[in-house]
């Protein structure tokens, strides 16, 4: 087994900070047009839910006061 005798110096970051092959900025430059189809779609299927919850409530509150409705007149 190799021991690693010395504790590295750790290293100075900063705000460019190149993680591999691109900087942050480099990332989204590259890839713009996926990280924008992925906002869009996730924003599409948020604003989806949302309006098939309200649509479930709606039915939900027109069938108790149905029910209600039927249970008070005989």
């Amino acid at each position: 087994m190799f021991l690693q005798t010395q504790i590295p110096n750790p290293e100075e970051t900063g705000t460019n900070q190149q993680f591999g092959w691109y900087t942050f900025g480099d990332f989204m430059v590259a890839n713009w047009f996926y990280v924008t189809a992925v906002v869009v779609i996730a924003l599409v299927v948020l604003m989806y839910s949302k309006k098939m919850k309200k649509e479930r409530q709606a039915k939900r509150e027109e069938a108790q006061r149905k029910a209600n409705e039927s249970s008070t007149n005989p």
